[in-house]
C-alpha cells in the first residue's frame, strides 16, 4: 500500500529523508529535537535562552494556536536549548504583499507595538504576488550552543527538519519567513534552506521595539523547490552512509 500526501511527489523520500535528519542531528551535534505545540512553553524557553518575550508571529497570547495550526522544534544539548524554530499555519485569499503588511502591522498593534510600514516602492515580484492559499510562515528561527562550526553545521541540518515536519504535517503550498537582511547577506537564510530571496519586502518607517534593523527581506519555499531540496538531500544523505560503511575497511586496508 502507497502513501498519499496531496501534491508532493515523493512522500516515502520526504518522511526517510526526515528521519535521517534526525539521525544526524542526533549523532552529528549530539542534541536531542523535540517537538511541541505547547507556545506557552515556547515563550518561556525563548524568554530564558534570548532574555525577550516571542514576536507577536507565535506569542501565544495573541493568536489562537491549537496543535492543527502550529507547532515548534527543540534541540537540547546536555540539558541546554541550543535551538528554536516554530511554524504556524495560515490561509491567505488576497494579494500577499497586502495582506502581509495588514497581517504583521495587527499583530505588533496587539502586543502595543508603535510601527509604521511604508508602502511599497517597488513593484513585487510575480512569484511573491502569486503566494495565496494554504502557507506556513517559519519564525524565531535561532541557533545557539558554542563555537562557529557547530552553530553553521546546525544550520545546515536543523531547519531542513523543521521544514519537512511542517511539510508532512500540512502540505502547504509553500512556507516564508521575514528575515533581517543581515543574515541574507552572511548566508545564513540560504544555508537553513530557503532558495528565494525578496529584498526589502518590508520598509519600516518605525520599527517594532527590539528591531535593529529598518528593513525586511522576504524568503520562500515553494512545495516544488522542497521535492528538489528532498532529492538533494536523499542524495547526499545516502552517499554518506554508504561512505561511513566502507570506511573502516578502507581504514584497515592502509
Amino acid at each position: 500500500m502507497g502513501i498519499a500526501l496531496p501534491g508532493f511527489n515523493k512522500p516515502l523520500e520526504l518522511i526517510v529523508t526526515g528521519a535521517k535528519l534526525l539521525e544526524q542531528a542526533e549523532k552529528e551535534l549530539n542534541v536531542k529535537v523535540n517537538v511541541s505545540t505547547d507556545f506557552e512553553l515556547f515563550a518561556t524557553k525563548r524568554e530564558w535562552v534570548r532574555g525577550s518575550k516571542p514576536w507577536p508571529y507565535l506569542d501565544h497570547k495573541l493568536n489562537s494556536f491549537n496543535p492543527t495550526n502550529a507547532f515548534w522544534v527543540e534541540a537540547v544539548q546536555n540539558e541546554e536549548t541550543v535551538f528554536l524554530h516554530g511554524f504556524r499555519y495560515d490561509y491567505v485569499a488576497e494579494d500577499f504583499p497586502l495582506w502581509c503588511r495588514t497581517w504583521v502591522s495587527g499583530l505588533h498593534a496587539r502586543a502595543g507595538d508603535i510601527v509604521k510600514i511604508e508602502e511599497p516602492a517597488a513593484i513585487t515580484s510575480e512569484r511573491v504576488r502569486n503566494l495565496n492559499g494554504w502557507l506556513c510562515h517559519q519564525a524565531e528561527l535561532w541557533v545557539g550552543g558554542s563555537g562557529h562550526k557547530f552553530k553553521w553545521r546546525a544550520l545546515d541540518i536543523l531547519p531542513r527538519l523543521g521544514v519537512i515536519l511542517a511539510y508532512i504535517q500540512w502540505q502547504p503550498e509553500a512556507i516564508w519567513a521575514l528575515v533581517d537582511p543581515k543574515d541574507v547577506a552572511r548566508g545564513g537564510v540560504y544555508r537553513a534552506g530557503n532558495p528565494h530571496i525578496e529584498a526589502d519586502f518590508l520598509v519600516w518607517q518605525t520599527p517594532a521595539p527590539g528591531m535593529d534593523y529598518d528593513r525586511e527581506a522576504l524568503a520562500t519555499l515553494t512545495k516544488s523547490e522542497l521535492e528538489v531540496m528532498v532529492s538533494e538531500l536523499s542524495r547526499t544523505l545516502n552517499t554518506r552512509e554508504a561512505f561511513d560503511e566502507q570506511e573502516p575497511a578502507l581504514l584497515a586496508s592502509r
